[in-house]
């Protein structure tokens, strides 16, 4: 799927609860059109393809911060990008407006350990966390 498709799959199927999205390119607006359109998402998963398009926009922070702060139903999030994609401040923000996330998944995702620290300060309903290739270290997982 294209940013284009998940903007076109926002627009006309407002009522969707899941959405699994293997993407070959997405930018910031392509989410804030999903979180504005969808906001009775339960559970969303991404998933970045193509490492060498360079074409996708980044960090997708502004994206990610409408999605979480859009969909105040989302239990399930899902992110496997690109290293960059998502900055510290996207984790912070994932923290503060993820209420009610109860599974995260994290795949190539943060810049610092303080990014894990800023997302951990939130999301009081979190239950499972699984983190894939990502910079964080043991001593911040811990």
């Amino acid at each position: 799927m294209t940013q284009r498709g998940l903007i076109s799959l926002a627009t006309n199927c407002r009522q969707l609860e899941y959405i699994a999205a293997y993407v070959s390119d997405i930018n910031n607006a392509a989410l804030a059109t999903l979180a504005s359109n969808c906001a009775q998402l339960k559970d969303f998963r991404l998933v970045l393809l193509d490492e060498n398009n360079v074409a996708s926009e980044y960090p997708l922070d502004e994206g990610v911060k409408a999605l979480v702060k859009g969909c105040p139903e989302l239990k399930r999030f899902g992110l496997y990008l690109r290293r960059g994609f998502l900055t510290d401040k996207g984790m912070e923000d994932i923290g503060l407006y993820g209420k009610k996330l109860r599974w995260i998944l994290f795949g190539l995702v943060g810049e610092t350990d303080n990014g894990l620290k800023l997302f951990a300060n939130g999301c009081p309903s979190l239950q499972r966390l699984e983190i894939r290739d990502c910079v964080f270290s043991e001593a911040a997982i811990t």
